[in-house]
């Protein structure tokens, strides 16, 4: 089965979701696709355009058996990792420490809306296919809404697949300093 193939099968297992942006000058919006029918309902706030997240998130989620998903704080929690057998960790946008014995392939985004996430696929693609082929397993390190996408076949739970903006902190066993 092709990692295509692998990647819808999981998708029609996913629970429906709804997405809260925050744009960059406050505003939240509510986005929700269900089926092919995409709504979203703006509210106003007076916070600030960025979300403050001082929270570790260490959910790994499972794409395929070679693919993993989650946030910086699981690709810099080195116990977490090794359960799940991780080789090899793709950073998007966010230069996590690194462990022995586990490769590193970091691409520079902007985690913001206006970035062309699709901008970096091949680059991601090809490292992907290269650990696979190997017989490695990836945690992929995307900064997304609440969670990550990981090479090891898990995907972090999250509220949707916006970006986020973190500014801080430490994962819960300090191993990791969010730029």
């Amino acid at each position: 089965m092709s990692l295509l193939d692998q990647l819808k099968k999981q998708k029609s297992k996913l629970a429906h979701t709804e997405t809260v942006v925050k744009t960059v000058d406050g505003k939240i919006v509510h986005e929700n696709f269900v089926g092919n029918t995409f709504t979203n309902r703006l509210t106003t706030s007076s916070q600030p355009g960025y979300i403050v997240d001082n929270k570790p998130d260490l959910q790994i989620a499972k794409i395929t058996d070679h693919l993993f998903m989650g946030s910086q704080d699981v690709a810099c929690d080195r116990d977490l990792l090794a359960v799940n057998n991780v080789t090899h960790v793709i950073s998007l946008g966010v230069d996590v420490n690194k462990f022995p014995g586990i490769g590193y392939t970091y691409v520079d985004v902007l985690d913001v809306p206006e970035f062309d996430i699709r901008s970096v696929f091949g680059e991601v693609f090809e490292v992907i296919d290269g650990v696979i082929r190997k017989k490695g397993v990836i945690d992929e390190v995307f900064e997304v809404k609440d969670g990550v996408i990981g090479k090891n076949g898990e995907v972090s739970e999250g509220k949707g697949e916006a970006f986020k903006g973190k500014d801080s902190i430490i994962s819960e066993k300090g191993k990791c300093r969010r730029k």
